[in-house]
């Protein structure tokens, strides 16, 4: 039996958009999420975190895409966080609820200097001053909340890709963080080879799905970020 959460995903990459105008797929997106939101917010709460609060961080709703290019992310200008929908319907809880302490601690620190819903330009601008102090501080908050949450956890997590099985094991997250955290306090200000290495991971990731999946990743992806809005 194919899981739903492979369905979505197939779904997601033929159209975006149907989880907007496909009753079925709706119906089966609101499950899978309605049961991955209760296991994230146990989760949360083992840290000392709850879902509520993200819910109200962001309005109550969340963006997905299938663009490569696009792995989990804050959007200050429109103060909303961003998943790549074959990454979230293909990670376990706990990667969901430390992308959550991750990207709220992003959202913190964009309200306390006033960069919420600012222009393009001022956002660049922004970030090239604050980038790496912005970065090292969400992944050491999330490393922190990972090594409170793994001893009560069960570390190991996995999904079938029809005959093949997945495995994740949050020592993995856990160390990835860690690398990051070294490699970012080596480079300057801006952390742009750090940057460039996010992008080309999510490109990587993504594309081995897509491949999983049966679907040949493009050669080249749009200049445009497309999205969809559902409730959080």
């Amino acid at each position: 039996m194919v899981d739903d959460r492979l369905i979505l995903a197939l779904a997601f990459l033929e159209d975006l958009g149907c989880i907007e105008t496909n009753f079925a797929i709706q119906k089966m997106w609101k499950d899978f999420w309605e049961k991955t939101k209760t296991e994230v917010d146990r989760i949360l709460q083992l840290g000392g975190y709850r879902l509520s609060y993200y819910q109200d961080m962001f309005g109550f709703t969340l963006e997905l895409t299938t663009d490569r290019r696009k792995y989990a992310e804050f959007e200050p200008q429109r103060n909303s966080i961003l998943f790549n929908a074959l990454i979230l319907l293909t990670e376990p809880p706990y990667w969901i609820a430390s992308t959550l302490v991750h990207e709220g601690d992003h959202q913190e620190f964009c309200r306390a200097h006033n960069m919420l819903f600012k222009p393009p330009e001022e956002t660049v601008i922004f970030h090239g001053k604050h980038h790496k102090e912005m970065e090292l501080r969400a992944l050491k908050r999330e490393l922190s909340f990972l090594e409170i949450t793994r001893p009560l956890i069960n570390p190991s997590w996995e999904i079938y890709f029809y005959s093949r099985k997945k495995v994740s094991h949050i020592d993995d997250h856990i160390q990835s963080r860690k690398l990051s955290i070294s490699q970012l306090e080596k480079y300057n200000n801006r952390a742009l080879e750090y940057e460039k290495g996010r992008v080309s991971g999510a490109i990587e990731e993504t594309s081995k799905i897509m491949l999983e999946l049966g679907f040949e990743p493009p050669t080249e992806d749009s200049p445009i970020v497309t999205y969809v809005t559902v409730p959080f």
